[in-house]
């Protein structure tokens, strides 16, 4: 078997979950904004918090493995 092709697997699964990332982080995002009358939703804003704080700690220690 190739090099390549296991090369290319990871390189395709690490794209995959890059994606799904980003995707899930903006719509906790959204979730967390205020609806049009300016009230925060309190069931989404929990789970919006949450996924704030995850991001920022997953974020950080990505960056301090990469040191």
């Amino acid at each position: 078997m190739s090099k390549n092709f296991p090369t290319g697997i990871g390189k395709l699964l690490a794209h995959v979950q890059d994606l799904l990332d980003t995707g899930i982080k903006t719509i906790l995002q959204k979730a967390g904004n205020p609806n049009p009358e300016g009230k925060k939703r309190k069931f989404f804003s929990f789970f919006s918090e949450m996924g704030d704080s995850y991001y920022k700690t997953y974020e950080k220690t990505k960056k301090d493995a990469d040191d």
